[in-house]
């Protein structure tokens, strides 16, 4: 695809003129109005934090800042819930550093889900320590910090940032060495809670029960601090991962600078069939305007794939018309940390100008002050996509979002309602500590850890029946002292190293290029949760705009072998699901929840050429077969629905809108749940409809999806009636249908069941 146009430098005003000349429709224009600051007191403030503050302008806190202040200080667990860029790392900073002036052998433990946050916000605490009289020793701890200072950090540091990952693997297990640390430990600060979540959030919790567990042991008793994005349940969520109960802190006081917000719909190209051009053609060719008119961007799409369609293209372009094609840049999960490391850095010197990033980027990375954000399709929640918004607009000047929706049924819902967005309330984040293939890991890491009393909860749940299921398999030992059953561990091997707290298998697949000289050199990773429709042989697979073409995989290694490729095409792969029902939890009239087992099986995958998104194409992508235990909804079709021609054409369309609507109302994105039809399920009796979590045990999205099953199907039935197709198209029910009427029986399908409800 090539972007026509010439363009003049005259920033993010003139950007907004020229959008609204086009051809596409400006669903929403919203004006997001400047804030004027609310500020209080700083209280007690130590003068040497204040004499700091006041050298960098700051005469007083924000409202918001200065409560968090006010009520860590005084011992309370708080939460706080504020928009991006409003300046919660003072929410933490200043009641830590405050505390370890006033006691400088207090300890502090900071928790971010990434290293770059961690050490952005090393950076951070170095700028604002500078020039106090105390010296406050402040260190990143991570896979990345050298052997020979880590003795130095666990001996002095009073300030530890580290991510979870690392508490799991490497501070717990040798809490020992950290006895002084945890003696002292005073503040755990938890930022970004939000992204705890899921299966990533459900094994934070248990991680926090095992911490809690060592902080009692060495006499000490910590506050939580926790920031969040906005979130429905900020509070609950809290509590719910740490096992305290916070005081919320939601009213915002920091200023902010008016956004333009435009929901922009690619021009309708087809209008009897209703089709418009391609979202990702349009999103580059808007990218590529804020390129050359010199305006720092960021382009966020939501699928891997896209990101480097759009790297790729927007650099061919860009060394086609005499520009630099290094002024844009990737940025993706499975890229090697050093690469990430240098766009951010080259994102905030201003010597990178844009950015094509999955939502890899959507997280409080400081990458400077940007004017556009440009967001190719809806994130997949309120959440993201205000995070997402947030991107842009760090300085006391105009800056805009536009949000360009894709032929999805979850975009089109948001083209076809823009006042949506602005007025729906947040979704909740979900997680389930008590999932049992996580529950029973950081049961063993803490039995590791500390010997476990027979009479000693875990999260204040009784769970003598599993140290004695353990204790009978051989993988603990037990012993008496003063007539009190002790288990202890029994291997020299510690139990964190065996899994991941990323993903339900943890496993990844290593990207290796054969063509490097002298040695094959690793460039990426594939989580296996996502490589059986990524590196199949056959495959193409796109590295930072660069393609490779997959030429073998090794599933014993876990290795995937790649040749660089000249490649005009791309491939699609569509996997299958199979669910069959093992338990059902609750059920009311033709919906129930419960145990399942679910199968993945590699399916059809299609050659696409690049330029036309034409298919040229197929072929079958030879992958393994996947098979997990987990939890789902189903919904069993009503007899009026059986009784009628094309049930499984309704069911198919009534699918594909559960599966890019549901994730609306679960806060999780549409590849973490799996959507699959059965024409004769024996557990019902007769034909369902599954929604299954895409993780091991469960994380509470299908509960949440039986829930929330009637707003759902609503949220569906409304696609359909607002789609002005006549049969079925792609923005609706997933595909056209020749004639064939696919929309009106999806329809009378969703009435039978919504009539349950009436």
């Amino acid at each position: 695809m090539r972007f026509f146009f010439g363009g003049k430098r005259d920033g993010i005003e003139g950007f907004l003129r020229w959008l609204r000349k086009q051809d596409g429709d400006i669903r929403s224009a919203h004006t997001i109005r400047p804030r004027e600051p609310s500020y209080d007191g700083s209280g007690d403030l130590d003068p040497g934090i204040v004499e700091i503050l006041n050298n960098r302008g700051i005469e007083k806190l924000w409202s918001h800042q200065s409560n968090a202040y006010r009520l860590a200080s005084s011992g309370r667990d708080i939460v706080v819930v504020t928009p991006t860029a409003s300046g919660k790392t003072f929410c933490y900073d200043i009641p830590v550093v405050d505390s370890i002036l006033r006691d400088p052998t207090g300890r502090a433990l900071y928790l971010f889900p990434t290293k770059a946050l961690a050490q952005d916000q090393l950076a951070e605490l170095e700028e604002l320590c500078s020039g106090l009289s105390v010296d406050i020793k402040s260190f990143t701890y991570d896979g990345d910090t050298p052997a020979s200072r880590r003795k130095e950090i666990i001996n002095s540091a009073n300030i530890v940032i580290t991510n979870p990952d690392m508490l799991n693997t490497s501070i717990l297990p040798h809490h020992r060495s950290w006895a002084g640390f945890f003696s002292k430990l005073k503040f755990i600060v938890v930022d970004e809670l939000h992204t705890y979540r899921g299966v990533f959030g459900s094994h934070i919790a248990n991680i926090f029960v095992r911490l809690l567990r060592i902080c009692r042991h060495y006499g000490s008793d910590p506050v939580f601090i926790c920031c969040s994005a906005t979130i429905a349940n900020p509070a609950e969520h809290a509590a719910l991962l740490t096992g305290r109960t916070p005081v919320l802190i939601d009213q915002n006081g920091a200023p902010s600078a008016q956004k333009e917000l435009i929901i922009y719909d690619p021009v309708i190209t087809d209008k009897k069939r209703k089709i418009r051009r391609s979202s990702l053609y349009e999103s580059g060719r808007l990218a590529y305007r804020a390129i050359s008119c010199g305006i720092s961007s960021i382009l966020f799409t939501r699928s891997r794939i896209n990101a480097e369609l759009l790297v790729e293209n927007l650099k061919r372009q860009l060394a086609a018309d005499g520009k630099d094609p290094g002024s844009v840049r990737g940025y993706r999960s499975g890229y090697l940390p050093a690469e990430r490391r240098e766009t951010e850095k080259d994102l905030r010197s201003g010597k990178l100008r844009a950015v094509v990033s999955t939502n890899a980027l959507e997280l409080g990375i400081d990458i400077g002050s940007l004017d556009l954000v440009l967001i190719h399709g809806f994130p997949g929640s309120i959440a993201s996509t205000w995070q997402q918004i947030g991107r842009a607009g760090r300085r006391n000047s105009l800056s805009a979002a536009v949000i360009i929706p894709s032929a999805l049924p979850a975009d089109r819902f948001l083209a076809e309602r823009p006042e949506w967005l602005l007025g729906a309330s947040p979704e909740r984040a979900r997680i389930d500590p008590k999932n049992p293939y996580i529950r029973i890991e950081h049961i063993k890491c803490s039995i590791y850890e500390l010997p476990f009393r027979e009479d000693e909860t875990f999260g204040g749940e009784d769970i003598s029946d599993i140290l004695g299921f353990l204790f009978r398999n051989g993988i603990i030992d037990a012993y008496e002292d003063n007539g009190c059953r002790i288990y202890s561990w029994k291997s020299n091997l510690y139990p964190a190293s065996s899994f991941s707290i990323r993903s339900a298998s943890g496993e990844k697949y290593d990207i290796i290029d054969t063509d490097t000289f002298p040695r094959p050199r690793t460039i990426g990773t594939v989580d296996r949760h996502s490589a059986a429709s990524m590196i199949f042989p056959g495959a193409v697979y796109f590295h930072n705009g660069t393609g490779y073409s997959v030429e073998k995989v090794d599933h014993c290694d876990m290795k995937c072998f790649v040749r660089r490729s000249c490649t005009d095409t791309y491939t699609e792969a569509k996997l299958s699901v199979r669910t069959v029902i093992e338990g059902q939890t609750e059920a009311s009239g033709p919906f129930g929840w419960g145990d399942t087992r679910v199968t993945i099986l590699p399916g059809i995958y299609k050659i696409i050429d690049i330029g036309t998104r034409k298919t040229l194409g197929h072929g079958k992508a030879k992958f393994p077969n996947d098979s997990m235990e987990t939890t789902s909804l189903w919904i069993k079709m009503p007899a009026e629905a059986i009784s009628r021609p094309g049930l499984q054409i309704a069911m198919d369309g009534a699918a594909y809108l559960l599966k890019n609507l549901a994730p609306l109302f679960l806060m999780c994105d549409s590849s973490d749940i799996y959507v699959n039809t059965s024409v004769s399920e024996p557990g019902l009796g007769g034909p369902a409809i599954f929604l299954s979590d895409a993780f091991p045990g469960g994380v509470g999205l299908a509960e949440g999806a039986y829930g929330s099953v009637r707003l759902i199907l609503t949220a569906c039935r409304d696609r359909l009636a607002s789609c002005g197709c006549r049969d079925g198209c792609p923005s609706c029910i997933g595909h056209s249908t020749n004639g064939v009427r696919a929309k009106d029986m999806t329809k009378k399908l969703l009435d039978d069941l919504l009539e349950y409800f009436s």
